[in-house]
């Protein structure tokens, strides 16, 4: 685009303001620029953030207690599928019963 400008004005002076509008042409686009790169960031730290609390509300699923033993649930440990829930071993015959079984 040729531009022809008939002014009074010195040539350096038209010099200067062409010049200077450049620069600020310039820091416009910059800023443009910087500003869709911190939308962008501010994108992905929205998603961390929510993949973050997901992630803390499965591992204080995890941590949860059940009534004897520690939560032994499948969807609990974070498993996708299979068994809802695992059975864990306990002793079904207590100390006592133990001796009067081995002597019969």
């Amino acid at each position: 685009m040729v531009v022809t400008v008939k002014s009074t004005r010195p040539k350096a002076e038209i010099l200067r303001f062409l010049s200077s509008a450049t620069v600020y042409l310039y820091h416009v686009d910059l800023l443009s620029r910087v500003k869709g790169q911190v939308e962008s960031l501010h994108r992905e730290l929205s998603l961390m953030k929510a993949f973050l609390k997901v992630s803390w509300e499965k591992r204080s699923k995890r941590r949860e207690q059940g009534i004897f033993r520690p939560n032994r649930c499948a969807m609990a440990r974070g498993f996708g599928g299979g068994l809802g829930v695992r059975a864990c071993c306990l002793p079904k015959i207590d100390q006592g019963m133990q001796g009067r079984l081995a002597i019969i």
